[in-house]
């Protein structure tokens, strides 16, 4: 039977389905869109980690800068002390060399009493206590200066290339507009019961932010102290041990310069002593106190974290999504970027030194370490500061904090069903 004719049009229908021609392109066009949404994505995850390195380092250096700053400052307040009670041992040897014949000291007394200013008798006191004041100007001038240091430090890092243009002055000073469309980065330093440097009434001695007492009875914190006779007592049995020891000290400086001393310059100079801190300044030029000291056990650890711990938090308005009808940030609509950082003021042990680890006394093996002092007081110069991981709790807390000063308009996340056990999970301190 003969095959029916075909049409043209069934002609032309089946070169179309025998035809392969195209096929790759229409593949190509799949495989560039694919391709293209995978780099859209890249891109966008590679900026986000990136930004999110980068406030982290800005977090981590603004918390480590400011806390330096008050490792200073307590170390300023402890020098300080020890210069008092030196004072008070030199001006008392020098009264007890004069009456025992050696004037060689007479010249210099003048100057020490005028840094110790007026004495106890005197009804309304000048101001004229030097070291007292020095330690009182730290007590606020320090937290501010901690305060500049990370906003200074964060804005350093929001910049392009980390760098100042030339003729610039500091950055938190300079045009909003060298940090990028986002705007600088700005650092807070909080201490960690939720409370922001700079926002602090730093004349209030239970929440100023360097842990520093004044048990001075012409001083404002006496007054404010839940327990001040014990404050008052706590000072003077501390400047009694230094300024004992700084006596025996310089005795030993005078001696071996070729001055006598002899027993009766050693009991006059004792009563000298007695004579300035029961009499003469009973209540005055009086050491500085740490608030609390760290002790083993919960309560130490609740000192350590309240009163020797800070955080320092990083601030910046969200980048944009790379991609933003395939992409979005749910957290942008109802905060901003933030990075923080914890770190701990605190007292490094004496290192092991070499050779020998171990020296050989009469009084037996003495181990070959660091000359500095064990002790964690008001008179220890040795204050340094550590990165240390972020308390949960005190985090939770600052976090939801909205900041002020140079960080305000800035919003803090919203954390309302959050616990310190989520923020441990996806904590990465």
């Amino acid at each position: 039977m003969p095959r029916p004719a075909r049409s043209s049009e069934g002609f032309a229908l089946a070169r179309l389905h025998a035809d392969e021609r195209g096929v790759t392109s229409v593949m190509s066009l799949v495989a560039v869109l694919v391709f293209t949404i995978l780099l859209v994505m890249l891109t966008n995850v590679v900026r986000h980690v990136d930004d999110k390195v980068r406030m982290q380092n800005a977090a981590d250096a603004t918390a480590y800068s400011a806390g330096a700053v008050l490792a200073r400052g307590l170390n300023s307040i402890a020098l300080a002390n020890r210069v008092q009670s030196d004072t008070l041992a030199l001006v008392a040897l020098l009264q007890a060399l004069e009456q025992n014949g050696d004037r060689t000291g007479q010249p210099l007394q003048p100057l020490l009493l005028l840094v110790l200013g007026s004495p106890d008798s005197v009804e309304f006191p000048p101001g004229d206590r030097l070291i007292e004041n020095y330690q009182r100007d730290l007590l606020w001038s320090v937290p501010e200066a901690a305060r500049e240091a990370a906003l200074e430090i964060a804005a350093r890092h929001g910049l392009p290339r980390g760098q100042l243009l030339p003729g610039a002055g500091q950055a938190r000073f300079e045009a909003d507009s060298q940090s990028g469309p986002r705007g600088p980065i700005v650092g807070v330093l909080w201490r960690t019961p939720g409370l922001e440097v700079g926002q602090i009434n730093e004349f209030d001695p239970r929440e100023r932010t360097l842990p520093i007492l004044d048990p001075n009875a012409d001083g404002p914190d006496l007054l404010l102290l839940p327990d001040p006779d014990d404050a008052l007592e706590r000072a003077r049995r501390s400047r009694r041990e230094a300024a004992g020891a700084a006596l025996e000290a310089w005795m030993d400086v005078c001696s071996a310069s070729g001055i006598l001393i002899d027993r009766d310059v050693r009991r006059d100079a004792a009563a000298a002593l007695d004579e300035l801190l029961d009499v003469r300044h009973r209540h005055s030029n009086l050491p500085f106190l740490l608030r609390s000291t760290p002790e083993r056990g919960a309560a130490g650890n609740l000192a350590l974290q309240w009163d020797y711990s800070l955080l320092g938090v990083a601030y910046r308005q969200f980048d944009r999504e790379h991609g933003p009808r395939m992409f979005r940030n749910p957290v942008a609509d109802q905060s901003d970027a933030l990075a923080f950082a914890q770190v701990r003021l605190f007292l490094p042990r004496p290192r092991y030194r070499c050779c020998p680890w171990v020296f050989e006394t009469e009084h037996g093996p003495v181990l070959h370490t660091d000359p500095w002092s064990r002790d964690w007081d008001s008179f220890n110069p040795m204050w340094s500061v550590q990165l240390m991981p972020a308390d949960a709790e005190a985090a939770l807390a600052v976090l939801q904090s909205a900041p002020s000063a140079g960080g305000a308009g800035f919003r803090p996340l919203r954390l309302d069903n959050v616990l310190p056990q989520d923020i441990e999970r996806i904590n990465t301190h």
